[in-house]
C-alpha cells in the first residue's frame, strides 16, 4: 500500500494506519507519529485523526494527518496489535507509570525493557516510532530494519526536527548520548518508506532506511 504525504486531496483512514505530523522545520520533518484508531473517511491534512501514540506518555489522542501510510491488515493482524498495545498499558498500569513520561519514553534504543533488581521485565520504554514498529513486529509485520550495521546515523542538525538537541539533560534522558554528535535513532519517516511499498514486499523485508530518509517524500541531503 501508499504512503504519502497529505495536500489538497483527502484521505481515507483504516484502524492501525500510521499517521504522521509534521514539525515545523525546514524542510519539514515528522515529528511524530501515531496509530489510528478508528476508520475516517475523506480527511484532509492537519484534520486530527485519533490515535494511540507515544507522546509520550502513551495516549489515546489526536495526532495531526500530514502524512499517512498503510498496509493491508487482516482480522489476526489487528487482533495481535489491540492485544499488544492492551499489554503495554497493563504493564505501565502495574508499575504505576501511566502518566510518567520520563519512565515511558526513550528515544535511542527505540524499545529498552525495565526490570527490577531480579530481571524480571517491569515494563517497555519507547520512542513514537518504536511503539508503531513495536505493535507491527508482534502482528508479524516488521516495518524496518533496525539490526543491520548499515543502518544509518543521524546528525545533531538532521535531529532538530524531532528532538530539543540542544538541551542535553533532555537528550541524555532520552538515550542520546550528547556528547556524541550524530546517532542511529529510528526517525518516524523510516516508517513511512517502508509503507511506500507493496504489500507483499512490505510483509516479506523489512525496510533498511538509507541516508536522507529522515524526510519523506525524500529530500536530497
Amino acid at each position: 500500500m501508499p504512503a504519502r504525504g497529505l495536500d489538497r486531496s483527502p484521505q481515507d483512514i483504516e484502524p492501525f494506519d500510521v499517521v504522521g505530523q509534521r514539525s515545523e522545520t525546514l524542510p519539514p520533518m515528522i515529528g511524530h507519529v501515531g496509530l489510528a484508531i478508528e476508520a475516517a473517511k475523506g480527511k484532509y491534512p492537519s484534520d486530527p485523526i485519533p490515535c494511540r501514540h507515544m507522546y509520550p506518555p502513551l495516549r489515546r489522542s489526536s495526532v495531526s494527518l500530514h502524512v499517512w501510510g498503510s498496509v493491508t491488515l487482516n482480522q489476526e493482524d489487528i487482533d495481535s496489535m489491540e492485544m499488544y498495545l492492551e499489554e503495554i498499558r497493563k504493564e505501565y498500569k502495574r508499575a504505576k507509570v501511566l502518566e510518567d513520561s520520563r519512565r515511558q519514553y526513550i528515544a535511542l534504543p527505540h524499545v529498552r525493557e525495565v526490570s527490577d533488581e531480579l530481571g524480571r521485565t517491569l515494563h517497555r520504554k519507547f520512542s513514537c516510532a518504536g511503539l508503531v514498529l513495536e505493535t507491527y513486529r508482534y502482528a508479524e509485520i516488521d516495518l524496518v530494519n533496525t539490526d543491520d550495521e548499515a543502518f544509518p546515523r543521524v546528525s545533531k542538525d538532521d535531529l532538530r526536527g524531532c528532538y530539543p538537541v540542544d538541551q542535553s539533560q533532555v537528550m541524555s534522558g532520552a538515550g542520546l548520548d550528547p556528547s556524541q554528535t550524530e546517532w542511529p535513532v529510528l526517525l518516524p519517516a523510516y516508517l513511512f518508506h517502508s509503507l511506500d511499498r507493496p504489500d507483499e514486499e512490505i510483509r516479506a523485508e523489512p525496510y533498511l532506511p538509507q541516508k536522507g530518509d529522515w524526510f519523506f517524500p525524500r529530500v536530497t541531503v
